[in-house]
């Protein structure tokens, strides 16, 4: 029987700005690891993807701006489809399963990566993220959505608008 391993793919394109990324993948799990580095080799960033038999998802955490979990949209089909895919909010996380499945193919990585990716999943934060271009009006409502397993943003906003509104 195959093990259940990250294996680094070689040739990933990279982006024309300081730092690198690196992709790995594991055959074995529907599961793949991006980790995004600044220029300094720090890591900035890591996303896991994974298809559980939901769908497919993303679960994206950056230093500045913690969790965001999505769904990958793979577009429209039909004459004037689109099929270039993107990703789109989406609700709870399966932490322990996600958190597993990374475990098991995890000893490959490196010490620290493993440690830092691992670390970032047993903490179980999950904070509302907007791609740079979405954020202003809105950073103030992902900002005050820190939480726990299962709040979507939809339910973050609410709370932060019955707060603002002293209820």
């Amino acid at each position: 029987m195959l093990a259940r391993v990250f294996k680094e793919m070689r040739q990933v394109r990279q982006e024309p700005v300081a730092g690198r990324r690196r992709w790995f993948d594991d055959d074995m799990l529907p599961l793949e690891l991006i980790v995004w580095y600044d220029g300094a080799g720090e890591v900035e960033g890591f996303q896991l993807c994974y298809s559980f038999g939901g769908g497919e998802h993303a679960l994206t955490w950056r230093l500045r701006a913690g969790f965001a979990h999505n769904a990958v949209d793979t577009g429209s089909t039909g004459p004037f489809g689109n099929l270039t895919p993107i990703l789109i909010p989406d609700g709870a996380v399966p932490w322990a399963e996600l958190t597993q499945r990374f475990a098991a193919s995890a000893p490959t990585l490196e010490p620290a990566l493993r440690e830092l990716v691992g670390a970032r999943l047993v903490e179980k934060k999950w904070r509302g993220f907007q791609p740079p271009s979405a954020r202003g009006k809105f950073s103030l409502i992902a900002d005050h959505a820190e939480r726990t397993d299962g709040v979507s943003l939809a339910g973050a906003f609410i709370r932060f608008i019955r707060e603002i509104r002293g209820r």
